[in-house]
């Protein structure tokens, strides 16, 4: 059982490492911006958790089929830890640790609300059809987070995040190339 509840996570370990590596060469490569970079990397993530989260609703009894689904959907988690959580660092360096508490208090609201909407459904109604509107659920809940991500994310450095040093060299560098 200890191995059955690792595997998805061992998966996502490695997705991660997989395709840290193979943005980081696309990136340093210039292939595409850090925006869309990091856009492609949150949907793909996205899809794939979410596909996947549907289809365990439709695996009925097949508890192998199950386990499959649920461990190739937190795989895919591991795409979007290369994207929408890494680009913190991307928008302000100075400020990533600051912005990941703030996302990840947004993103624990799920943690405590989800027990809730999993009793009022399943309350008295322990069906195949009520765990398919709850997986059904939490893929629309990512697919709207990453609808969100993709409207509002910029992956350029934000002007709030320079210091005051890295502000008066730019002047100084303008100051010069200009004169």
């Amino acid at each position: 059982n200890g191995l059955i509840f690792a595997l998805p996570y061992l998966a996502q370990f490695f997705v991660t490492i997989i395709v840290g590596t193979i943005v980081d060469r696309i990136r340093l490569r210039k292939l595409l911006s850090i925006t869309v970079l990091r856009k492609v990397q949150t949907i793909v993530g996205t899809v794939g958790t979410c596909s996947f989260l549907i289809a365990i609703g439709y695996m009925g009894c097949n508890h192998i089929g199950a386990v499959i689904c649920c461990i190739l959907a937190v795989a895919f988690l591991g795409v979007q830890t290369c994207g929408a959580i890494i680009s913190h660092l991307d928008v302000a360096s100075n400020h990533a640790g600051t912005l990941v508490g703030f996302t990840n208090t947004v993103a624990t609201i799920p943690g405590f609300i989800g027990p809730l909407v999993v009793g009022a459904l399943t309350d008295k109604n322990q069906t195949i059809e009520a765990w398919r509107h709850i997986f059904n659920i939490a893929a629309g809940i990512g697919a709207f987070g990453c609808i969100f991500y993709c409207i509002f994310f910029n992956g350029e450095e934000q002007p709030w995040n320079r210091t005051y040093e890295s502000i008066d060299q730019d002047e100084t560098t303008a100051t010069t190339t200009n004169a």
